[in-house]
């Protein structure tokens, strides 16, 4: 009729997937998007929506849809992880049951709505604030580190300038002193290199 071939064309034309499901969770139609994400073979009818989206034998676990059967409202799930045969994404279900004249459940409406990208954008924002915050920590813990070793280094030198030869032990320690204060500066360095975006050292 005229109004199915409209509601098709509607449900046909969101960027979500769009599948309606029967009371025993039975694969009516799907849109196209639903189609693409999980290939050509998932558009024929027929089969329970955990084998066809899911490669399951068995229901899922927390099904949406299930859970819609029995409360007759709209249920939700979030970020769960939707995987085709050609990739997986990370997308919110929400799950409608659609009522007959007598008020039963007769369908479902399941629609998936991809948050693939924003999951992305807001690990990329969190791994940067954390970064950050450990930049900040590095540059103050060098700081706090450095200015003694500066201190260390030059009583160090000036020390050995004026030891004579027959202090050839001391000598010794103090020149231990100043390779223990430069490898514990070059730490600090290559820590500092570390949560420098533009070190390519560490890429």
């Amino acid at each position: 009729s005229t109004s199915n071939a409209f509601l098709s064309a509607v449900l046909g034309s969101v960027n979500d997937g769009i599948a309606v499901l029967s009371t025993g969770l039975e694969v009516l139609w799907i849109n196209e998007v639903m189609e693409t994400w999980l290939g050509p073979a998932a558009s024929a009818s027929g089969s329970q929506c955990y084998q066809r989206f899911h490669g399951r034998d068995t229901p899922c676990e927390d099904c949406p849809a299930a859970r819609a059967l029995t409360s007759r409202a709209v249920e939700r799930l979030t970020e769960v992880v939707w995987g085709g045969p050609t990739s997986s994404r990370y997308c919110e279900v929400l799950a409608a049951p659609m009522l007959d004249e007598k008020g039963e459940v007769e369908q479902v409406l399941l629609t998936v709505h991809d948050l693939t990208e924003r999951k992305a954008l807001e690990e990329a924002e969190t791994k940067g604030a954390r970064l950050e915050m450990l930049s900040e920590v590095v540059t103050s813990v060098n700081h706090e580190i450095n200015n003694p070793l500066t201190s260390i280094l030059g009583n160090a030198q000036l020390l050995r300038e004026r030891l004579t030869p027959v202090n050839a032990k001391e000598a010794q320690r103090l020149e231990s002193i100043a390779e223990a204060a430069q490898r514990i500066s070059e730490v600090t360095r290559k820590l500092a290199e570390v949560v420098d975006p533009s070190s390519r050292s560490y890429v």
